[in-house]
């Protein structure tokens, strides 16, 4: 069973909501996060099920390989994946002891040939849903029991390239690995909790790895706790199952809006009033936390390079904080300096403090015509013929005011259309270049002091070359 088919089953489920579903469901995420045998998912005990830190914990009495029962000390760790509540055991779990009455002492699912009943809902599914399977490229008469053991066992080991011992998985497996490996390769809790958290789904490329179950801040008020715990689950709660039913009264506040809107219409979930309308506890006080931030609960099970994730993303939001901070401090300082720029207006009398650009070019308006009045002027001025020379033997004067021609927007040393004589002599080329010379009715500056900006723009002739009127074809 690959994981999607994992998650599409479990999808499925929660989408029926009826008991059968719901025990199913429970059923399949138990199985699939101990990676055990369904017949020790059958015999789990009540009193072998308690809460430890961050996750839910579950202890079996024997097993094929340990029919003495070396193992039972052996803790398998189980987290909840409030990311992806489908495939959470926690919320399975705790919707599973919402409708069911329990005892302390028994077995959690209690009755005759539970095997034969999750199997069979299960092929009933499978049934219900093999178009869909298909498609996913599934051959649903392949899917079985103990389909869900091996895929939980691939998806640890095979579905990401940072996965736990081999040892690990064998020791929450319950397989043997030859005498000497069982002798020296024991079992440890953070391996185990390693596991815990990839077979629960969590994404182990990401800080939300790291992610702690829903809890109860220290906002909320006991006595409303205990008050809604006694209500929502239907039997007595003595004092070893008191912090396991804390833990799962918090999940099911945290993801009530995803179970109403989820759960079938018919489920007999919806029927428990007092978690869907009577509830004393605040939702806002069930929260969950990543590693980064600060929490009440202690986080295990986190790899080395998750932490590395974690110090990026604590990271992250520092400077996001920061960014923010100064955001607000740059906003504060422009509105600032706009008050002073509108005062400082203000006091100069511009418009009764209404400045805007069509009234800043209002006001500049009588000097823009002013100006052009004087420029006119001295066009007309200097446009005016002077006494006949010979540019080529009377040397310009080099302190002769530069004419300046108004054509293309813009004010240029040479007039439109001037065009350099190339036949001239060297002594004529040197004393235009130095003193300038008389081109028509204009007196033209020095060529030494003519800019680009002066020539008049490029055209192409017929061979698509760039040519000028000054310099003919450009090299």
């Amino acid at each position: 069973m690959h994981f999607s088919v994992y998650e599409k089953l479990c999808t499925w489920l929660v989408k029926d909501g009826s008991k059968e579903a719901i025990f199913s469901w429970a059923f399949l995420t138990l199985t699939w996060n101990l990676c055990c045998r369904s017949k020790n998912t059958i015999l789990i005990h009540r009193n072998h099920i308690s809460w430890e830190g961050d996750c839910l914990t579950i202890q079996f009495a024997h097993s094929k390989t340990d029919q003495q029962g070396f193992n039972e000390a052996f803790k398998r760790h189980i987290y909840a994946n409030a990311i992806n509540p489908h495939i959470c055991p926690v919320l399975a779990l705790s919707v599973y002891l919402s409708i069911n009455p329990v005892r302390t002492q028994g077995k959690l699912f209690s009755g005759a040939a539970q095997y034969a009943r999750f199997r069979k809902n299960l092929l009933s599914l499978v049934r219900k849903y093999d178009d869909e399977l298909i498609r996913m490229g599934v051959d649903p008469a392949e899917i079985g029991v103990h389909s869900i053991r091996k895929g939980a066992a691939t998806y640890v080991m095979n579905g990401t390239t940072s996965s736990p011992s081999l040892a690990g998985l064998c020791n929450r497996a319950g397989w043997t690995m030859g005498k000497v490996k069982d002798t020296y390769l024991q079992y440890e809790a953070a391996q185990d909790q390693y596991i815990g958290r990839i077979i629960c789904g969590l994404n182990v490329n990401s800080y939300t790895f790291s992610a702690s179950p829903p809890y109860f801040s220290s906002n909320s008020n006991e006595q409303d706790i205990q008050h809604d715990a006694n209500g929502v689950f239907p039997f007595v709660i003595d004092v070893n199952y008191r912090l396991l039913t804390r833990f799962c009264l918090a999940s099911l506040i945290y993801h009530k809006a995803f179970l109403m809107q989820t759960l079938g219409a018919r489920s007999p979930f919806r029927s428990n009033t007092l978690l869907t309308n009577l509830l004393r506890s605040d939702p806002q006080n069930v929260i969950i936390k990543y590693a980064h931030e600060d929490s009440d609960v202690v986080l295990t099970g986190i790899p080395v390079h998750v932490i590395v994730l974690v110090n990026q993303e604590r990271e992250r939001v520092r400077l996001e904080e920061i960014y923010l901070l100064l955001s607000g401090r740059i906003d504060a300082t422009s509105d600032r300096i706009v008050g002073s720029v509108r005062e400082d207006l203000d006091s100069r009398g511009i418009h009764g403090g209404d400045v805007s650009v069509n009234r800043l070019q209002e006001l500049l308006r009588p000097m823009q015509t002013q100006l052009n009045t004087l420029v006119n002027d001295q066009n007309n001025l200097r446009s005016q013929p002077s006494p006949a020379t010979n540019p080529s033997t009377e040397p310009r004067s080099e302190h002769v005011d530069i004419l300046m021609f108004q054509w293309g927007d813009k004010f240029r040393r040479l007039p439109e259309g001037f065009k350099f004589n190339r036949n001239m002599s060297l002594l004529q080329a040197w004393i235009q270049w130095h003193h300038g010379c008389t081109y028509l009715t204009h007196n033209i500056g020095p060529l030494k002091r003519v800019e680009q900006i002066d020539i008049t723009d490029f055209r192409r002739d017929s061979k698509g070359q760039k040519r000028s009127a000054l310099y003919g074809t450009q090299r």
